[in-house]
C-alpha cells in the first residue's frame, strides 16, 4: 500500500504525499470530529486531504473487483448470497 500511494503521489507531482497516511487521524478510540482530519472543518478537504481519500477509495474499489473476481470462477451458477461489512455503519 506505502508504494502504491507513493507512486501515485510521484505521479501528481508530490512525492511528500507518498510517506504515509494523514498524521492527524486520531487513533481507534477517536470520534472522527476529535480529530484534525476528519472534524468539520479537518484536513480532509485540503489538497492532500482530498489526495489521499481519492488514492484509499480507489484502492478498497481495487480490493473488492480482486476479491469478487477471485469468487467468481469457483462459484459460478452456485446460488449466493453476497453481503458486505462496512465498518463504522450499524
Amino acid at each position: 500500500m506505502l508504494a502504491a500511494l507513493k507512486s501515485c503521489s510521484h505521479a501528481v507531482g508530490q512525492p511528500s504525499w507518498g510517506l504515509g497516511g494523514p498524521h492527524d487521524a486520531g487513533t481507534y478510540c477517536l470520534w472522527p470530529h476529535q480529530t484534525g482530519f476528519f472534524h468539520q472543518h479537518g484536513n480532509w478537504n485540503m489538497p492532500y486531504g482530498k489526495f489521499f481519500l481519492q488514492w484509499y477509495s480507489e484502492m478498497l474499489m481495487q480490493h473488492a473487483d480482486m476479491v469478487l473476481c477471485a469468487v467468481r470462477g469457483p462459484l459460478a451458477g452456485a446460488p449466493l448470497n453476497l453481503s458486505v461489512k462496512l465498518p463504522g455503519l450499524h
